[in-house]
Order: C-alpha cells, then sequence, then structure tokens
C-alpha cells in the first residue's frame, strides 16, 4: 500500500499507453490477449479513431499474428463494446453518439454507487489517506497543467483506484471495460475549460465517502457520475457543431 504522498501522486502519475505496454509484455498472455491488448490501446489512444473500419488480414499484417488471434480479439472488443460489426460492412471502432453515452453512464452510474455504498462500510484509515491525497491531486490538475489528458489519465486511474479499494474483482473489471468505451467517447470531446462548479469534485466525494453513511456516499457518487455524464454529452454535442 502506499505510505506517503509522493508514492500516491507518482501512482496517479500514468500514461495510459505504458500500461497497455507493460501489459503486453506480460509472459503469461495468449497471443490473443496480447492481440486484444494492442487493438485496444491503438482505440484508445485515438491511433484507430472512431468509424475506423477494421479488417482482418491489415491487422494481422501490421501485429505480426495470424487471423485466429485477431478474430478472437475482435470478438472480445466487441464485447467490450469499443468495436461493433454491420453486416455487409465489417467490425469498425465505436463511434459516439448521445444515446451510448447515456447507456454507458447508466451502467457507471450503478457499478461506482455500489463501489462507493462498500468503501462507505469498509474504508480503512490508510486507503482514507490514499484517496483523499489523490483526489486533492486530481482536482488540481486542469488549473495547473496545460495537457489536457493530464486529467483524463488520472481520472481513469482515481475511479479504479476506488474500485480496486472496494476489493471486488467483479466491479473492477466491469468499471475497467466501462472505462475503455469511456475513452474511446473521449476521443471526439472538446477541452472546456473547468467552470467553478467542478472545484475539488472528487475531494468532495471522498469526504462523503469517509462520513461511513452509506446513504450519503451512494448519493453523492451518482450525482459525481451524473455530473461527468452531463459533461461529456455538452462536450459531444459542441464537437458536432
Amino acid at each position: 500500500m502506499y505510505t506517503n504522498k509522493r508514492e500516491i501522486t507518482e501512482s496517479m502519475n500514468i500514461d495510459i499507453n505504458a500500461i497497455f505496454e507493460t501489459d503486453q509484455n506480460d509472459p503469461s498472455l495468449t497471443s490473443a490477449e496480447r492481440t486484444y491488448r494492442i487493438i485496444l490501446q491503438k482505440i484508445i489512444t485515438g491511433e484507430f479513431p472512431p468509424g475506423m473500419r477494421l479488417t482482418r488480414r491489415p491487422l494481422a499484417k501490421m501485429l505480426g499474428v495470424s487471423h485466429i488471434p485477431i478474430l478472437e480479439a475482435m470478438k472480445k472488443l466487441e464485447q467490450d463494446g469499443v468495436i461493433e460489426y454491420h453486416p455487409h460492412w465489417g467490425s469498425i471502432v465505436t463511434i459516439p453518439t448521445v444515446e451510448r453515452i447515456k447507456d454507458i453512464f447508466l451502467l457507471r452510474e450503478a457499478v461506482e454507487c455500489q463501489i462507493a455504498r462498500i468503501l462507505a462500510n469498509s474504508l480503512s484509515e490508510e486507503q482514507q489517506f490514499m484517496l483523499q491525497h489523490a483526489a486533492n491531486d486530481l482536482d488540481r490538475i486542469p488549473f495547473e497543467n496545460a495537457d489536457p489528458y493530464k486529467y483524463t489519465e488520472m481520472h481513469y486511474k482515481f475511479h479504479l483506484m476506488l474500485a480496486e479499494a472496494a476489493n471486488s474483482a467483479s466491479l473492477y473489471r466491469a468499471l475497467e471495460r466501462n472505462s475503455f468505451l469511456w475513452l474511446v467517447l473521449l476521443q471526439g470531446q472538446t477541452k472546456r475549460p473547468r467552470t467553478p462548479e467542478s472545484l475539488n469534485r472528487h475531494i468532495l466525494l471522498v469526504d462523503s465517502i469517509i462520513k461511513k453513511d452509506i446513504q450519503t456516499a451512494e448519493e453523492a457518487m451518482r450525482q459525481h457520475v451524473r455530473f461527468g455524464q452531463e459533461g461529456l454529452i455538452k462536450d459531444f454535442s459542441e464537437g458536432q457543431e
């Protein structure tokens, strides 16, 4: 576990490319699993943008694998929702829509509210310390760092930290898969300035959880997720104009 603020800050200072590169080097991965992670990385980072057609032969040639790992990887990516299959056309990277954003956040709300309920009932002092400092570092980023992707990276990590603290593998995996699709949708996001009402959002969320009142924690998380949904829909709509 983390023992000081520096360790927490370093754990939040991530690069999404680095996460997948580390995973890809795992010797326990099958060829299909490694292929899945490589394609997912390219989708999330925008190298394969929304609407791009993905065909097996060019992918197999690009990645230096046979068609079988490509087929298995694409089936899993379709299950995750990051690619979609269209008859007579094939597979494409998922295209953002308002309806899709709402659907993603419907599941995200259910998963994260359950995580908040668990944490309100079980969070240790060490976990409280870790999450308070992580939230503080995250909420400072939009006002101190000009890189628009820094906030996205740290936000991704912060919410998975919450899921990890809840000690539920199924909730962690559900949130991770949901976050993959969330990151794909962010490819079309505009980078609007953070408004005053977005200040200290994650600090306030953690404060609500550590009060150890389950209903308070759940409601705080619900409002937090819905705020994020509204912002993403606004960004998406502005990007279409």
